[in-house]
């Protein structure tokens, strides 16, 4: 637009029109929400790794809850999108959405829980008081699952970011 062409004239100092600014991503929380679900991880592998023979109290939920904080939080490195009430199933479906490639995990669920991984979620996010019993191969494809979402979380929370994680 010419200036001789303006109708109106806006004062010095009015901001610039949004739209001739490039759009900057903002990730106030994403290295809070990161280290959380990264400290859960470590917190899951070294249960699994000291408990008790023949005690599993405790690992599934903290599985569960890690896996759900890993997906949430990749969900927000990749689509600058942070989502509170969504199912598992769904969130799982925002990370394919976000990163295809994750789809090869998808059998690692199936040997945990078979075509119930997800509604397990549901029994998780409530209160129970059951036993909880995991054969071993179970809990060393919960440890490779989680492992090879925290590698892709690491990864999506570097590039957002621009640095590494320190998440110790």
């Amino acid at each position: 637009m010419k200036p001789e062409n303006r109708i109106y004239k806006s004062h010095a100092f009015h901001p610039t029109i949004h739209w001739e600014e490039s759009y900057s991503t903002c990730y106030p929380d994403l290295e809070y929400y990161a280290k959380s679900a990264l400290l859960l991880v470590q917190n899951f592998k070294l249960l699994k790794k000291k408990s008790i023979p023949n005690n599993d109290e405790g690992l599934e939920n903290l599985f569960f809850q890690a896996f759900y904080r890993i997906l949430r939080t990749f969900i927000f490195a990749k689509l600058n999108y942070l989502p509170h009430y969504l199912s598992a199933q769904s969130l799982w479906e925002l990370c394919l959405y976000a990163e295809p490639k994750l789809e090869k995990l998808e059998y690692l669920m199936e040997e945990i829980k078979g075509n119930k991984f997800f509604q397990c979620f549901e029994k998780h996010s409530h209160f129970h008081h059951d036993l909880t019993k995991l054969s071993k191969n179970d809990q060393k494809r919960m440890k490779e699952l989680l492992e090879n979402l925290q590698e892709s979380l690491e990864i999506s929370v570097k590039n957002a970011l621009g640095k590494e994680l320190n998440h110790s």
